[in-house]
């Protein structure tokens, strides 16, 4: 049974899980004068997901449909709205109307540049194109200027049942996903270019407030920070070793900087050290083996290593499911990061790659901490 949800005024999510292989499938319908559907989904969920439209809208009064890239999750029903609703436009950027959809649709898309707007009466979109991002050479993403919404398709993806929408980072879960899927036969889905890292920061700074995901929750809150982790979670994953950059001065990766995998370690060691002298923190090794300590200490050494660009590989579980329970309080937070700070004093770090080594830890502020 599809699953409503409102992610932004008039926007909404309908969601359809399927877990013979433990996806969702999200399709978003946009109430407005003249209505628009962003992915139009399989032919085979059409009888689902029609149903879902027809219990917020007449589904026959549909003026615009719209997606990402030519894949059978997104427009393999599309014909099918299009024959339902004889005025609707298939709206998509130049690529994907010449190389595919003049052919398969019924009747031929209405190819956009990014610069032209469609107003479907208080909302006003731009269709982005997004060369291979996530792939694709057709691929774009759909942008509402007035409350910010970014219709970013499989940007994001997360494996599960995931609530429809979250205010908590989803770049843990992205990470998973990422690492889950390059390790089986669907490796190779996202392929990294020279020009990946600069397409996600120009989404970036649309600034938007709401990302309506295809696969998994989507997300309300700093949407460009979480672009801008995703893009470092990439090139980390699929890039070169150091992000393709210089290994020298500003514009090395944080990891050539700090001075490579031994420093990280040395300074998550001196972390540890200080945390350890801290009575406040007792509480949070009691009762843990030495092996587990010691394993503990090497998932945050290889979190870093990744986060800075270095060549690791995360494999812990997200920050969210790992805090949960742990009641960490806002004070806490802030002690453990002085705590950092002195250790990376201690080892001789400048102030710059101080701040960017903090701030590697401030995105997961909102999934670590829950008292007071």
């Amino acid at each position: 049974m599809a699953i409503i949800t409102e992610v932004a005024p008039e926007v909404f999510q309908i969601s359809i899980y399927v877990p013979e292989i433990n996806l969702q499938f999200n399709h978003f319908l946009v109430r407005d004068e003249q209505p628009l559907l962003f992915h139009a989904g399989y032919k085979r969920m059409f009888p689902e997901l029609h149903e879902a439209v027809t219990s917020l809208m007449n589904p026959a009064q549909l003026n615009y449909v719209s997606f990402s890239h030519f894949e059978s999750d997104e427009c393999g029903g599309l014909n099918q709205w299009l024959e339902l609703a004889p005025q609707a436009e298939t709206v998509c950027g130049f690529v994907g109307a010449m190389v595919n959809l003049n052919d398969f649709a019924v009747r031929p898309a209405r190819a956009t540049t990014g610069e032209e707007r469609i107003e479907t009466g208080r909302y006003r979109f731009r269709f982005i194109a997004t060369p291979q991002v996530p792939h694709g050479w057709d691929a774009g993403v759909l942008f509402e200027e007035t409350n910010r919404t970014l219709f970013c398709s499989d940007l994001f993806h997360q494996w599960g049942n995931m609530e429809p929408l979250t205010e908590s980072s989803v770049l843990g879960r992205a990470r998973d996903a990422l690492l889950q899927t390059e390790a089986g036969p669907l490796a190779g889905y996202i392929p990294y270019t020279h020009r990946t890292g600069r397409i996600l920061e120009n989404l970036a700074n649309l600034e938007p407030r709401t990302l309506a995901i295809m696969h998994g929750s989507s997300f309300r809150g700093d949407a460009a920070s979480e672009l801008r982790g995703l893009s470092e979670i990439w090139k980390v994953s699929l890039g070169a070793p150091d992000g393709g950059q210089s290994s020298a001065g500003a514009d090395a990766s944080l990891y050539r900087r700090l001075g490579g995998y031994d420093k990280i370690a040395a300074i998550v060691d001196g972390t540890y050290a200080e945390l350890m002298q801290d009575p406040a923190f007792a509480r949070f090794s009691g009762g843990r083996s030495q092996d587990s300590q010691r394993y503990a200490r090497q998932l945050l050494v290889d979190q870093v290593c990744a986060l800075a660009g270095g060549p690791c590989f995360y494999i812990g579980r997200d920050m969210k499911t790992s805090h949960t329970g742990l009641d960490i309080t806002t004070t806490e937070w802030e002690v453990s990061l002085k705590h950092t700070t002195t250790s990376l004093r201690k080892n001789g770090v400048p102030d710059r790659e101080q701040a960017e080594f903090l701030s590697l830890f401030e995105r997961y502020r909102a999934d670590i901490v829950e008292g007071r």
